[in-house]
């Protein structure tokens, strides 16, 4: 949880101290070493201070707890040196016949990096989250959540400056990529925009069928996906679904649309849409969040088309 809300490198989340939790002025922080500076000066010796929202500052709180009790276990500590536990310990590398003072000034006590990355390989095969586009495991690491906070941050509109400030880069040489070629920022989407980034979106996740005849439960009426007006499809799903059909089928692996079903008229409906909202309230995070389904859309319509040439 750590990794994903801060968006640190694993480098700098296995060097956390308890030391490292700080309140104040009725907020929370963690005080986060700093790594792949120039002018770091080595392990621990700068830091930037981020703020954390409450539910992270209340279970790191409890790590620190169980860490204390651990180590005072083992040894006296005074509150000095309670302050310099490691966060995320490596208990086996206590030695209770050395000097705790020296143990606790280096990183020898401390997670190792590749420990980190291997509890969340093992967390990933725990929860088994697959991906939406290719249905294969997805790979978690903390590689992927930076890139993904990064990503959401220009989606939202930050600019580089705020997100080279969210991970850490010194400057902007690094974050151009969070804010270039992202369909989901593009300001304004017509047909001809969302038709060329529709195969690269890969939104679309059923199969196109030319007859309802050719449909998974394409024999039961209910099956049946329409506008209100005209039928668009069938859905290949047994189970219940509370999605708002027809336009948030076009996301969904069960959706079986029909070659000559009216399609760009779904597509019109989300593009005006879009533009009504994004006049309305000028706010780009809720004007776009259907881009995905107008990119889904924009794909079936591309792809039935080359299967009528």
């Amino acid at each position: 949880m750590t990794v994903i809300m801060t968006g640190r490198r694993p480098t700098q989340i296995t060097a956390l101290k308890i030391g490292d939790l700080i309140s104040h002025s009725g907020k929370n922080f963690l005080n986060v070493p700093r790594a792949k500076q120039r002018s770091e000066g080595g392990w621990r010796k700068t830091f930037k201070q981020i703020p954390i929202i409450e539910d992270l500052w209340l279970l790191l709180k409890q790590q620190a707890a169980a860490v204390y009790r651990e180590f005072s276990a083992r040894a006296a500590l005074s509150d000095e040196q309670k302050t310099k536990l490691p966060l995320f310990p490596n208990y086996s590398a206590f030695d209770d016949s050395e000097d705790i003072n020296s143990q606790l000034n280096d990183d020898r006590l401390h997670l190792r990096n590749e420990t980190l990355a291997r509890t969340m390989v093992h967390i990933a095969k725990m929860i088994s989250v697959n991906s939406e586009r290719t249905g294969a495991p997805i790979l978690i690491n903390a590689y992927r959540f930076r890139y993904t906070l990064g990503t959401n941050l220009g989606r939202e509109g930050k600019g580089e400056y705020v997100i080279a400030e969210a991970l850490d880069h010194t400057d902007t040489q690094h974050t151009g990529v969070y804010v270039k070629n992202l369909p989901e920022i593009v300001e304004r989407i017509d047909k001809a925009v969302a038709y060329q980034l529709a195969p690269i979106a890969q939104a679309f996740q059923g199969i196109i069928i030319k007859t309802e005849h050719d449909a998974h439960r394409g024999s039961d009426p209910s099956s049946r996906i329409s506008n209100g007006a005209e039928n668009l499809g069938n859905c290949g799903s047994y189970g219940f679904c509370s999605a708002l059909a027809p336009v948030a089928c076009y996301t969904c692996n069960h959706f079986q649309p029909w070659l000559d079903g009216p399609h760009e008229g779904v597509l019109d409906y989300l593009l005006q849409e879009r533009a009504r909202i994004l006049d309305l309230t000028d706010d780009r995070k809720v004007a776009f969040a259907n881009d995905r389904l107008i990119l889904a859309v924009s794909d079936v319509i591309v792809r039935c088309k080359k299967m009528k040439e």
